[in-house]
């Protein structure tokens, strides 16, 4: 399926692949600019406010720009916009969202603090390694709290 996206002449192809779905929304796959990207929208009967909601957001992440710990917005589909139909056009999160590849990989965890020493522990993130672990925690944390940062100094501009 291609949908127009009006604040460009390159085209975003959304694909049929589930993301993820909510009360009022849902996540598809898109590419955008041969890049994977994550499209976001109501669902087709979702109230008003729910609608609403969505451009909020839109807003938001229209405004807070670009961080490395954020993720990243690329823009909106809003063509159709006054039938309560837009699509918003993000970074696509290798893993999900985090709460579902921590609960996913919590078989996996491996716990690198002994007795309670975190000294000893050099924090260091491996994409590769399929395990999650303290490291990995930790400096998941650590972006959190940056990206967490740059949105609180951001807020008083909103």
């Amino acid at each position: 399926m291609l949908i127009d996206y009006t604040s460009s002449n390159v085209p975003l192809v959304a694909k049929n692949q589930l993301l993820g779905k909510g009360a009022f929304g849902m996540v598809i796959r898109g590419k955008y600019l041969e890049e994977d990207v994550a499209v976001k929208t109501t669902l087709p009967h979702a109230e008003v406010s729910y609608f609403k909601a969505l451009l909020s957001e839109l807003k938001v992440m229209a405004y807070i720009g670009t961080h490395a710990n954020v993720v990243r917005f690329f823009g909106a589909v809003t063509s159709k916009i006054r039938e309560r139909i837009v699509y918003v056009v993000l970074e696509l999160s290798p893993f999900g969202s985090l709460e579902s590849h921590l609960k996913a990989s919590r078989a996996t965890y491996v716990n690198f603090i002994e007795n309670d020493n975190i000294t000893k522990i050099k924090v260091t993130y491996d994409p590769a390694s399929p395990a999650v672990t303290t490291c990995d925690l930790i400096s998941w944390s650590q972006q959190i709290a940056a990206g967490m940062e740059y949105l609180e100094n951001k807020k008083g501009n909103i």
